[in-house]
């Protein structure tokens, strides 16, 4: 059984690609998902707060960690999706689509086990609103910083397993979106690019 189908774009398509393969794929992606947070949230956030202060002088008093911190879904959905579509425009990849998965996955688990007012083993006594607060909720204040010192774990655990999860549903919507409906142009500009 031959197992080389080429697509239209000179790609292989995913039919042709092996499971170790698929799984690479996955794992690449996965890993992308965590970059652009490590690398493309902060310098973003830092030129759009500085540019917006030049138009608003009234963020100059919000500090570019609050302005990261309130802004968090923007952050980490935008560069994710945007990644997620030019990258699958030109390479199709189906892994890709399933990225949410260990995002979602790691805060599932760490919304039931480690917050405050769920109890896994007795449900009906949870209480839900303080822990969607402490894992969704915004209203962070840096200016105070006794404030600021008793949500530093809220802060950082939305940063470090809320804003995944954002950024891979945002990715695996992309990728789906790039590869469900094709443009040519982009195709052309892409393949153009990258050669």
């Amino acid at each position: 059984m031959d197992n080389t189908q080429i697509g239209q774009t000179g790609v292989p398509t995913a039919a042709a690609a092996g499971w170790r393969q698929q799984v690479i794929r996955y794992l690449l992606h996965l890993w992308l998902v965590y970059a652009l947070l490590r690398f493309a949230a902060d310098p973003l956030d830092s030129w759009i707060h500085s540019s917006l202060s030049l138009i608003r002088p009234q963020l100059r008093t919000v500090g570019p960690d609050q302005f990261l911190m309130s802004n968090l879904l923007g952050f980490s959905v935008v560069p994710a999706f945007l990644a997620a579509f030019l990258i699958n425009a030109r390479l199709r990849h189906r892994a890709a689509c399933f990225v949410w998965i260990v995002p979602v996955a790691i805060l599932a688990f760490n919304f039931i086990f480690h917050s405050a007012t769920i109890y896994p083993t007795i449900p009906f006594e949870s209480d839900l609103r303080p822990a969607l607060h402490y894992w969704f909720g915004g209203g962070f204040n840096a200016n105070n910083r006794a404030a600021y010192m008793q949500e530093f774990s809220r802060v950082y655990y939305q940063y470090k397993v809320t804003a995944p999860a954002y950024a891979g549903i945002s990715y695996s919507i992309g990728a789906w979106l790039a590869i469900k409906f094709r443009v040519p142009k982009l195709e052309a500009l892409l393949a153009r690019w990258v050669g």
